[in-house]
């Protein structure tokens, strides 16, 4: 279980069940007014898993 916390309202809390293994598709389905909290969910975790400093592809590489 999650608590959303609205920062402008800290007494406003929902509280939402997501099975283990829900995608953030599937999250967006459910709850689509935050999409703005599933917006920097996905920043957050592609900034964690994919460095910027590498190129997606080596110089000498193409793709066909």
């Amino acid at each position: 279980m999650i608590a959303v916390h609205d920062n402008a309202d800290d007494r406003r809390a929902v509280k939402v069940r997501f099975a283990p293994g829900t995608d953030l598709a599937e999250a967006r389905v459910r709850c689509p007014q935050w999409n703005p909290l599933w917006d920097r969910v996905r920043h957050e975790f592609w900034s964690d898993v994919s460095p910027t400093t590498q190129p997606s592809i080596a110089p000498d590489r193409h793709v066909r």
